[in-house]
This record gives structure tokens, sequence and C-alpha cells, in this order.
């Protein structure tokens, strides 16, 4: 059998209201009430619902006075309203809960790095997916430091070859070893 349509759903729980009201109808309408927050249904939209029921609702009866039906036809609606507003706020705090938690566990992350870096006795570089530096340590500038004087280089040009050999050795797959002759002159 097909499901329902949310207008269908909603015009048999306030036909059944208008005819004989009882907590059931008001329990479906919250009911569904949250599952249009859960559908990114748009308020506007219940209204739209609320008023094609009524419609239906007329045309199916058009006996009934607003002033006989007016009491009834509000309360289904006032009980989708505010469970959608309670499920949506739900969702929001839920929300920000996982971001909150997305930001602590990037914050441990990033601390995590950060002590690798300080820590590691070992000099390091980090590139960017496309290979671009993105971060070197202090044991790596402590070693470019003593060793530029030693191989006729400034500190800069041998930062500059150590990361374009490295980044060559990504690009060709090839993780042996650095070398880096001394400059002449």
């Amino acid at each position: 059998m097909a499901e329902q349509s949310i207008q269908d759903r909603y015009f048999g729980l306030l036909k059944a209201h208008v005819a004989g009201p009882e907590e059931e109808q008001l329990a479906l309408a919250a009911e569904l009430g949250r599952e249009l927050v859960f559908k990114d249904t748009p308020p506007e939209e219940i209204a739209e619902i609320h008023e094609e029921a009524i419609h239906r609702l007329a045309q199916e009866a058009p006996e009934m006075t607003l002033l006989d039906a007016a009491h009834l036809i509000s309360a289904p609606l006032m009980e989708m309203l505010m469970a959608y507003g309670l499920a949506f706020r739900e969702q929001l705090e839920g929300r920000e809960r996982e971001e909150e938690a997305r930001r602590k566990s990037e914050e441990r992350f990033r601390k995590v790095i950060e002590n690798i870096f300080e820590y590691v006795p070992e000099g390091l570089l980090t590139f960017t997916n496309k290979l671009n530096l993105f971060r070197i340590n202090k044991a790596f500038q402590d070693v470019v430091q003593k060793y530029s004087g030693k191989l006729n280089y400034t500190e800069q040009e041998l930062t500059e070859i150590i990361i374009e050999q490295v980044k060559n050795r990504i690009i060709n797959e090839d993780y042996t070893e650095i070398r880096i002759p001394k400059k002449r002159g």
C-alpha cells in the first residue's frame, strides 16, 4: 500500500478531530509536526497544508459553519506547530552539540600536531595536498641553521633547496634520502 501524503494524513486527522475531538488526533498532529521538521518542511508550507485541509473539509461538509468548526480546526494545527517548533529547536541544539564536539576534536588534534612539531627532535616539513609548504618545525630550522654555513648557503637558500628536493621526491614517489652538495664559490 502506498504511503499517504502529508496533506492526506493531516486532512484525515483534522476531519476525524472535527467529527469527534480526541487526543489521538492531536497526538497524530504532533507526530506529523515532528516529521515535517525532519523533512525540512518550511513553516509556511504547514499553513498551506492546514488551509488545503480546511478547503477539503468545507467541500465535504458544506453544512458546517465556520462558527461550528472554529474551535475544532485550530487544535490540530496548534499541536502540529508546537511539535514542529520543539523538534526544530531539538534539531538546532543537536547541530550545536555536534559542532561543539567537532570543534573540541579539532582542538585536540591541533594540540597533538603542535606537540609533535614542538617535541619531535627530527626536522619536519608538512605540505598541503597541493604540495604547498604548510609548516616546518624548530628542529628543521636548527638543522638548516647548523648546515647552511658549512655548505656555503644562506639559510633561505638551503631551506628552498630542501623543500624543492622533498617535493620532487614526493611527486616521483622516491623516498630515498636527500643529498645537498656544497655550494661552490
